[in-house]
């Protein structure tokens, strides 16, 4: 069985995708823009990126 994804929901989820990837970018250029944490830099984003929606959601 396939869920189908509305096209709400697909925008949601491209503005978060870009949302995450410019505070990784701006992770990154914390850093020095030294290369070899990307993963990192992207999972740090996500983090903050989605600890700000729910406390922005209360």
């Amino acid at each position: 069985m396939r869920l189908k994804i509305s096209d709400s929901q697909m925008f949601k989820q491209e503005d978060l995708n870009k949302r995450i990837q410019d505070r990784a970018y701006q992770l990154y250029q914390k850093r020095g823009a030294v290369p070899g944490s990307d993963w990192q830099d992207w999972l740090e984003a996500e983090k903050q990126i989605k600890t700000e929606m729910r406390f922005s959601r209360k």
